[in-house]
């Protein structure tokens, strides 16, 4: 699909911002060049960091696409972290409050890179590669944190030691998942290949179970799964957690797979682990689907409307459709779904999404740091889905660690809703 103003530029940013050129200090060496300089201390670090603050505050009064609309005292914020700037603070110390920084907007609208951990992105080998056991996961916080597992590599040491979408992981060699660490307990699953990890266990409705697996090597990319479900007359597709470049010809596939079938009921195109990267097919899946239907981009200093221009495979123009959204579909297949309800085109079933849907934008700091700032936003009409989430027309609440194979309360209301059509 050809348009005038891609949308997939928006999401594009984040992809190439670790990347941007700066001259970068070795690490450790900023504070002992300010300190001792040969010409006798130029500025202190209390100034210097003052000085990095205000040049956050700045790029996000300038950028930042809530920056109005939003809820925060931005006088008070200013003045609560100089307040501890000025009682003296180390380099670490400093770039431990900025990450702290992050935390007073929504999560993922800034992020603060360390000079450091922009040294070593920058210098990281250009792979997707790595050391794991081949699972896709999500964070919960309630009621115990937790890891749920949104999905398995085929093959991977996770399937074949008997993990699998839906469960769930308590500990990880005996050391329970911790609230204060989220998501980045990934770190402690992963892992060099050949290495074994322990896994405390539990599949919905079941006693927990301890699971030892061997890592592998890995590439964390997944594939479109399609089939037809019983009685065989309605198009199942299920959205990997993270898509490839070949995503979108997998959907036109199982959609020329399915229009053979002549009892069709229609498709259920489920996007409850689907999340957004630089790689999520947003046009290309707008543009089987729907025809016309225009998306507002805007930022603080301008508006866009893109149009969609519709290109029908194997009928998926006119196909009967059901769209599944849930608690961890986000960025782009948010936008996809809104779009799909808004026009009409389908309906939309499951629970809210959470609006993670901001196009980030990077901007250099003086200390060699960076920022990321949610920069871009999409509008559906008139929902505002980065601020509240997208709310399903049809609302069906189940989260994806209690679903079982045989009992999916999602899945059965889409069916229903086929099998009510005359």
């Amino acid at each position: 699909m050809t348009s005038k103003r891609s949308i997939f530029y928006w999401f594009a940013i984040f992809s190439f911002g670790l990347s941007a050129c700066i001259s970068l200090p070795a690490i450790g060496s900023l504070e002992k060049d300010i300190a001792n300089s040969p010409y006798g201390p130029q500025i202190s670090a209390t100034e210097h960091q003052s000085e990095v603050f205000d040049e956050i505050l700045k790029q996000i009064e300038n950028n930042y696409v809530y920056y109005e609309t939003g809820n925060l005292d931005w006088a008070s914020l200013r003045q609560e972290y100089q307040d501890q700037i000025q009682a003296g603070l180390s380099y670490a110390e400093f770039d431990a409050l900025m990450t702290q920084l992050e935390g007073e907007l929504p999560t993922g609208e800034l992020t603060y890179i360390t000079r450091g951990d922009r040294i070593t992105a920058d210098t990281a080998p250009g792979t997707t590669a790595y050391g794991g056991i081949g699972a896709f996961i999500s964070f919960q916080a309630e009621d115990i944190p937790h890891v749920v597992i949104l999905d398995v590599m085929p093959g991977s040491p996770a399937e074949k030691a008997g993990l699998r979408a839906h469960d769930s992981i308590y500990s990880v060699d005996g050391d329970p998942v911790r609230l204060e660490e989220g998501g980045n307990v990934v770190q402690r699953i992963r892992g060099e290949a050949g290495t074994s990890i322990t896994l405390t266990v539990q599949s919905p409705g079941k006693e927990l179970r301890d699971l030892e697996i061997t890592r592998a090597t890995l590439a964390g990319i997944g594939k479109v799964k399609a089939n037809l479900l019983s009685p065989k007359n309605t198009g199942y597709i299920l959205m990997p957690t993270t898509p490839s470049a070949t995503t979108a010809q997998e959907v036109a596939d199982a959609l020329t797979q399915f229009s053979t079938n002549k009892d069709l009921k229609g498709i259920i195109l489920d996007l409850r682990i689907s999340n957004s990267n630089s790689n999520w097919p947003i046009e290309e899946m707008l543009s089987l689907f729907l025809d016309q239907t225009s998306i507002d981009i805007y930022s603080r200093a301008k508006n866009e409307a893109y149009v969609v221009k519709g290109q029908d495979i194997s009928g998926s123009q006119t196909v009967p459709l059901i769209v599944l959204v849930g608690e961890h579909t986000s960025g782009a297949p948010e936008i996809f779904a809104a779009a799909v309800q808004a026009s009409e085109r389908g309906l939309v079933i499951g629970s809210k999404t959470p609006g993670v849907i901001e196009s980030p934008s990077g901007f250099p700091l003086s200390n060699g740091g960076q920022i990321f700032i949610a920069s871009a936003s999409f509008r559906i009409g008139e929902e505002e889905i980065g601020m509240d989430g997208f709310s399903p027309k049809v609302r069906v609440e189940a989260q994806w660690d209690e679903i079982t194979s045989d009992q999916d309360p999602v899945i059965e209301k889409a069916i229903q809703t086929f099998e009510a059509q005359p």
